[in-house]
């Protein structure tokens, strides 16, 4: 699967989660994609970062989720309208 960048205002989204240190409940695809039911869990986002030109949040626990990946995290929905990247 290609990587698509996500909407500015959802990065943006993510920071301040990351320096708000709260837990937050994610929806997201694992890597395997649409094969597999979305997973759902509450965790403390650590880190957003940039690896080979595809951006990845980091958990607490070490689980990196790839940003295009994302389907919700606490209450802002990664799939809709407006999904342009800055």
């Amino acid at each position: 699967m290609n990587y698509e960048p996500i909407a500015c205002r959802l990065y943006d989204e993510l920071e301040r989660i990351i320096i708000e240190k709260r837990e937050v409940e994610l929806v997201y695809e694992t890597e395997t994609g649409m094969l597999d039911a979305p997973q759902q869990r509450s965790a403390r986002i650590v880190d957003i970062y940039t690896r080979d030109k595809q951006e990845f949040i980091r958990l607490e626990d070490g689980t990196e989720i790839r940003l295009d990946r994302l389907i919700r995290a606490a209450h802002h929905d990664f799939r809709g309208n407006d999904m342009r990247s800055c």
